[in-house]
């Protein structure tokens, strides 16, 4: 059983984030239907990080106070970091360890964007810092995480 990345990219092989890959810009679940296909997170450039993930504020991703919920944006954050690993590794066979989010306020505009880097990249581990900001509210941070992953492939 071969173990992937699901959020970075499903479709194929590790290759570098080309952002004039407009199909690909949409991340898509492994199956039709699938949660990330409906969440609608794309893939963006980020002017001060690069390759970043975001998603639109909407009804079908907030919470009751119309902020996005907590979950999808931990889902969110997964996402981005992961596809973060990859690109540091060189390899889909990722799995994360840990998780741990820290929610400062709410994201009153959107998109929200996960912008996320290395902090440290070890023979069997990887672990990243992500930061989630509110685009349209001047690019507010509104969310901190750091996770860590395994490498599958180093025994």
């Amino acid at each position: 059983m071969k173990l992937v990345a699901g959020c970075l990219d499903v479709r194929g092989s590790v290759r570098s984030w080309n952002m004039s890959d407009t199909p690909a810009a949409t991340v898509s679940g492994h199956v039709p239907g699938h949660l990330l296909t409906l969440m609608e997170m794309r893939r963006v450039d980020d002017p001060e990080y690069g390759p970043s993930l975001e998603m639109d504020l909407r009804p079908e991703v907030s919470n009751p106070h119309g902020s996005l919920h907590g979950g999808i944006m931990t889902a969110l954050i997964e996402c981005a970091a992961s596809g973060v690993v990859v690109r540091a590794v060189g390899s889909q066979n990722i799995v994360a360890g840990d998780l741990l989010v820290r929610f400062l306020t709410v994201v009153k505009v959107g998109p929200a964007r996960v912008v996320a880097k290395v902090l440290r990249e070890g023979r069997r581990n990887v672990i990243v810092q992500a930061d989630v900001i509110d685009v349209g509210d001047s690019r507010r941070l509104v969310a901190t995480a750091t996770l860590s992953y395994a490498r599958l492939d180093v025994r």
